[in-house]
């Protein structure tokens, strides 16, 4: 087989897990309100690189050398409990952002908020993103769920999942703290993108592939944290100039929000006029933003 086919055959593993799921509690469902939040949480975890989950394959399987039954299924739902993991993340993050746009379809926030608008609801908003903060809930939970389906002795990949989770908190928090008047320095801003993002997405998934499979973690962790900040940066990059059609993201969000990303701190240390680029874009000044 191929590394290409390989990696098909694994994520086919993954994305029938995750249906499975998500069919059985969609299934158990007796509220079509309830109903509609896992379509939505199905429609959500469609479309996405499958990196995390990717990853917990490949380390655990030895890039597909290792292809035994019981590593398979173990990893499997691993990596799809690592896949509604983020999605539920991206969920709450796209609240707490105030996006509409996820995977070049409306956020489940601004889905929501259009069910509530239709149905004559005169506080639409705040109904569309609390049923949001629910279906990110369920998300969260799911990942449990799963990770105490795949198999025995998950409890050290539990702790692992554990900890990232407490550490994307943290990130979190410290996101939407940060103010834009103060100016974060670059390391600070990677230091933050690690908690928020790099945790969760490369060091977990590789680190419990590590717990499943043959290949000792401390091989493998200092590649992931670098794998991390290489993600966070490019990240930022199409989130400032990239292509919405294939990002299925706006390229305006970050800018109109004035976050400080590593791009913009980089532009504040090489151009004389992005101070007044930054104050534009604090009056909301289109011209301001693009240039």
């Amino acid at each position: 087989m191929t590394t290409a086919s390989v990696q098909e055959h694994l994520l086919g593993l993954v994305d029938a897990r995750l249906e499975a799921f998500l069919d059985l509690r969609r299934a158990e469902a007796t509220d079509p309100s309830f109903t509609r939040l896992w379509d939505l949480l199905a429609q959500s975890c469609q479309g996405g690189k499958r990196i995390r989950p990717l990853l917990v394959l490949t380390v655990a399987t030895g890039a597909g050398t290792r292809m035994d039954p019981a590593t398979l299924a173990a990893a499997a739902g691993v990596g799809a409990a690592f896949e509604i993991l983020h999605t539920g993340f991206l969920i709450h993050d796209d609240i707490m952002d105030r996006d509409v746009q996820r995977r070049g379809r409306p956020t489940v926030a601004a889905a929501l908020m259009g069910v509530a608008r239709d149905g004559g609801d005169t506080d639409a908003t705040h109904t569309g993103a609390s049923a949001a903060i629910i279906t990110g809930d369920l998300a969260l939970t799911g990942a449990y769920r799963l990770l105490a389906d795949a198999g025995p002795s998950m409890s050290r990949v539990v702790d692992i999942v554990d900890e990232a989770l407490r550490r994307t908190a943290e990130g979190q928090l410290r996101d939407i703290s940060t103010t834009p008047a103060a100016r974060p320095r670059e390391e600070d801003l990677l230091d933050l993108a690690r908690l928020k993002t790099g945790v969760y997405s490369f060091e977990a998934p590789i680190a419990c592939g590590a717990v499943l499979g043959p290949t000792p973690t401390a091989q493998l962790a200092a590649g992931a944290r670098d794998l991390g900040g290489a993600f966070q940066v490019v990240d930022d990059l199409l989130g400032t100039v990239g292509d919405p059609g294939l990002t299925g993201k706006s390229t305006s969000s970050d800018l109109r929000r004035r976050k400080h990303t590593v791009l913009t701190v980089w532009a504040a240390d090489r151009d004389a006029r992005w101070p007044s680029i930054w104050d534009d874009l604090g009056r909301g000044d289109s011209d301001g933003a693009e240039r």
